[in-house]
């Protein structure tokens, strides 16, 4: 499963298409019935909803209707309590116990358990996952060690392209400045070797 995914992933368009692969692929291999995405919108320091995968049971398109339409600030509901925690949480029965905003929608769905994982990169949730199943089920530890090695591959790929960002843009800035700088800017390695001559050098001194 963690090969296909990282196959899968490699080969999306957007990170929603690769999203929605995971959830497919993670619901197909363990029986999950629906998968979600929580992504972190730092302006409005939420958790918003964005790919959804489920089967074509009754109400299950209803339930990713509202899903759609919410947010979650940390500690509410089960992906900002997971988002709070940084750790998995299992509910075994989407009871009246189980501090579940969307219960009487996810009751109309059948939906019955639920389960979240958080995906973290350099250490911070970057977005939570939660799938549900149709019945009342107690902690699978195989399956939540299953899934939580997917969101640590997922994280692993988002804090590849975090750093793959910085680093240009870190680049970009160096270049602005270099370009638009008036002093004489050379950089020259152990060998002695002229790597790099800021274009200020042939206004000021008239040669290449």
């Amino acid at each position: 499963l963690l090969q296909t995914i990282a196959l899968g992933v490699g080969a999306a368009e957007s990170l929603d298409d690769a999203l929605a692969f995971v959830l497919e692929q993670v619901c197909a291999a363990t029986g999950w019935a629906m998968g979600e995405v929580w992504m972190l919108d730092r302006d409005r320091g939420r958790l918003v909803c964005h790919p959804v995968w489920h089967g074509v049971a009754p109400g299950l398109a209803e339930f990713r209707q509202v899903s759609r339409q919410l947010c979650f600030a940390p500690g509410e509901g089960l992906p900002g309590r997971v988002w709070q925690t940084k750790q998995p949480e299992w509910i075994a029965d989407l009871g009246p116990q189980s501090r579940f905003p969307r219960l009487e929608v996810a009751r109309r769905a059948g939906l019955a358990a639920g389960l979240g994982v958080p995906v973290l990169a350099h250490g911070e949730v970057v977005m939570v996952l939660d799938f549900f199943l149709f019945e009342p089920t107690d902690e699978d530890v195989q399956q939540m060690r299953l899934i939580a090695a997917v969101a640590a591959q997922i994280g692993s790929l988002i804090g590849r392209k975090q750093a793959e960002a910085a680093r240009a843009a870190s680049e970009s800035q160096f270049r602005r400045l270099i370009e638009s700088a008036s002093d004489l800017v050379t950089l020259v390695d152990g060998q002695g070797v002229v790597r790099f001559q800021g274009p200020s050098s042939e206004r000021l001194l008239g040669y290449t």
